[in-house]
C-alpha cells in the first residue's frame, strides 16, 4: 500500500507506449493525492495513459490535477486518470481556459482511436465523484473530405468525464464545461462517450458538443450527458448546451441507443437486442439546442429505454433553406424510439423544426427485428412546443410515424400550435395525436388524451388534411376512447373543406371534456 500526496510536475515531457501517466504510471492499491501536473508539453503516446496516473487498480486518487496537453495514439486516454478499475476519483479536475482557474490551458487529442475522457479514458467497478472538466476532449481520426475507405472502423467515444463508462462504474456529482469534439463514427457526450452496464448521476454538461468534419458517410451519437448509453442507468442530469453535427442521432440527455459498429456492419441483431437489460433516464432535463438530422430533446435513437419524469426545454431539430435540407425526423423527446420503450411523465415545451415527421413526443417508431413489433408506451406525456415545419410533410401533437408497432398512448395531451411556411406545391399532413401509422401495426390504444391545437398553414398545395387523432392508422386493432379534440386551422390561401380530414375528430368536443 503506496501514499503519493502533494507532488508538482511541472512542464515535463513524458513518452510511453503504453501505462503513462504524469506521476504515477501503474498503481494498484495506491492513494494519491493533492498531486499537480502544471505545463503545456506533457506528451503521452500509447494506451491507458493520464495526466496523472495511467492505470489505476484497487487505488484512490483525491485532489489532483492535470492542465497539461495530453497527444496520445492509443485507447483510454484521461485528463487525470487513463483507466480505472476497482478504484475511486475524487475532487480531481482537468482545466482549459485560463480565466477560469487563473493556469494555463490543457488539450486532449486522440489522433486514431479508442476512449477519450476530460478525467478519465475508461473506467468499470469505479465511482468517478465531485469531479469536473473544463479542457477540451477531442476524439478525431483526422481523416480528410476524402472519406474513410482507407481507415480502420474503430468507434471513438468521447466525454466531458469519461470517455467509456463500463459495468459498474458509477459518475456522480460531476460537471463538464469544455468543448467535446469528435468525427465520422464516434460517440460523444457531455459528461460520458458511452456506457454500459453504468451510473450517471447528479450531473451536468455546459461544454458544446461538436464535430471537426461533417463526412456523408460517417455517423455520430451525441447525448448532453452520455453519447451511447446501453444498459445504464441517468438519474437527475441536466443539458445546457447546444449539440450541432449533420449526420449522426442526437439528444440532449442520450444520443443512441444502440451499437454503432453492429448498426453499420449488420451485426446479429436478435441476439444483441437480447443481451440488452433496460436503460432508464429519470429526472432529466435538457436546455439546448439540438440540431442534426435525427435530434430528440432527450435522446436522438432509443432502444429499449425507459424515461420517467424528463423534460426538454430546448429548441430541437433545423432547417436550412439555402440547401434545402434539415431534420428528417424531430420531436421534443426521442427522434427515433426502436424495440421496447416507455414514456411516464415526459414533457415538451421546445418547439420543433425539420422537413418532416415533426412530433412533440417521440417522432419514429420501428421494429428493429423482421416479424417483431417496436413496443411503445406513453403515458401522462404533455406537449406544448410548436412544431414548425417549413416545408410540406407530416406533423403531429405526440408521435410522428410508427411501423410495425404496439403503440399505447394515455392520459396524455398536446396544445402546441403547428406552422407551416412553404408556398410549394406539396402537401401538408397535421394530425392532434398520431401522423403515419403503417407497416402492419399490431394495436394503436389512445385513451384520455386531450389536443388543443392551432394550425397556421400558407400553402399553394395538392393536399392539406387536418386530422383530430391521426393522419393514417393501418393496424389490425385499434381503439380510441374518451378523447377531447380542440383544432383551429387559420390558412393564408384556400382550404378545400374535404381536406379537413373527420378521421377521429369531432369538433363538439371541448378540452373541458377530459
Amino acid at each position: 500500500h503506496a501514499v503519493i500526496e502533494n507532488v508538482v510536475m511541472e512542464d515535463i515531457t513524458i513518452s510511453a507506449n503504453s501505462y503513462g501517466g504524469g506521476v504515477v504510471g501503474v498503481g494498484e492499491y495506491v492513494e494519491i493525492s493533492n498531486c499537480r501536473v502544471i505545463g503545456t508539453d506533457n506528451i503521452l503516446k500509447g494506451t491507458h495513459l493520464g495526466g496523472v496516473i495511467g492505470y489505476a487498480m484497487n487505488s484512490e486518487v483525491r485532489d489532483s490535477y492535470n492542465n497539461g496537453t495530453i497527444e496520445a495514439s492509443g485507447d483510454y486516454l484521461g485528463g487525470v486518470v487513463g483507466y480505472a478499475n476497482l478504484s475511486q476519483v475524487e475532487n480531481c479536475y482537468a482545466t482549459v481556459s485560463a480565466s477560469f482557474t487563473g493556469i494555463t490551458r490543457g488539450v486532449l487529442t486522440n489522433a486514431d482511436s479508442g476512449n477519450v475522457g476530460g478525467l478519465v479514458g475508461g473506467a468499470e467497478s469505479s465511482t468517478i465523484a465531485n469531479c469536473f472538466n473544463a479542457g477540451q476532449a477531442n476524439g478525431s481520426w483526422g481523416v480528410s473530405a476524402d472519406g474513410m475507405s482507407n481507415d480502420p472502423l474503430v468507434v471513438l467515444s468521447t466525454g466531458g468525464i469519461i470517455g467509456f463508462a463500463k459495468t459498474q462504474a458509477i459518475v456522480t456529482d460531476c460537471y463538464n464545461l469544455g468543448l467535446v469534439s469528435c468525427d465520422i463514427i464516434a460517440n460523444g457526450g457531455g459528461i460520458a462517450g458511452k456506457s454500459d452496464g453504468a451510473t450517471i448521476q447528479n450531473c451536468y454538461n455546459k461544454g458544446s458538443l461538436t464535430s471537426t468534419t461533417e463526412l456523408e458517410g460517417g455517423i455520430m451519437a451525441f447525448g448532453g450527458i452520455v453519447g451511447s448509453p446501453i444498459n445504464s442507468t441517468i438519474l437527475k442530469c441536466t443539458n445546457y448546451a447546444d449539440i450541432d453535427y449533420y449526420y449522426g442521432y442526437a439528444g440532449g440527455i442520450a444520443g443512441m441507443g444502440l451499437d454503432i459498429l453492429l448498426m453499420m456492419m449488420g451485426g446479429e441483431i436478435e441476439s444483441y437486442l437480447a443481451s440488452l437489460t433496460t436503460t432508464t433516464i429519470q429526472n432529466c432535463y435538457n436546455y439546448g439546442a439540438i440540431e442534426t438530422i435525427a435530434a430528440g430533446g432527450i435522446a436522438g435513437m432509443s432502444t429499449k429505454y425507459n424515461f420517467v419524469d424528463c423534460v426538454n426545454v430546448g429548441d430541437v431539430g433545423f432547417y436550412d433553406a439555402t440547401e434545402n435540407s434539415g431534420s428528417q425526423g424531430a420531436a421534443g423527446i426521442a427522434a427515433m424510439a426502436m424495440g421496447e420503450n416507455s414514456f411516464e411523465r415526459c414533457y415538451n415545451i421546445g418547439n420543433i423544426t425539420g422537413l418532416d415527421y415533426l412530433a412533440g413526443i417521440v417522432s419514429q417508431i420501428q421494429s428493429l427485428v423482421d416479424e417483431e413489433y417496436a413496443e411503445i408506451s406513453l403515458n401522462h406525456c404533455f406537449n406544448a412546443g410548436t412544431l414548425n415545419m417549413p416545408d410540406a410533410g407530416t406533423a403531429s401533437g405526440l408521435v410522428g410515424y410508427a411501423t410495425r408497432a404496439i403503440l399505447t398512448i394515455s392520459n396524455s395531451a398536446s396544445v402546441g400550435d403547428v406552422v407551416y411556411t412553404n408556398t410549394s406545391n406539396s402537401s401538408t399532413y397535421t394530425a392532434g395525436i398520431l401522423g403515419l401509422i403503417e407497416g402492419y401495426s399490431q394495436s394503436i390504444t389512445i385513451s384520455n388524451c386531450l389536443v388543443d391545437m392551432d394550425v397556421s398553414l400558407s400553402i399553394v398545395g395538392n393536399t392539406n388534411i387536418v386530422a383530430g387523432i391521426a393522419r393514417t392508422i393501418s393496424a389490425t386493432t385499434v381503439s380510441i376512447e374518451n378523447c377531447a379534440i380542440k383544432m383551429n386551422v387559420n390558412s393564408s390561401s384556400t382550404l378545400a373543406d374535404e381536406n379537413i380530414s373527420s378521421f377521429y375528430y369531432d369538433s363538439s368536443f371541448q378540452p373541458s371534456d377530459v
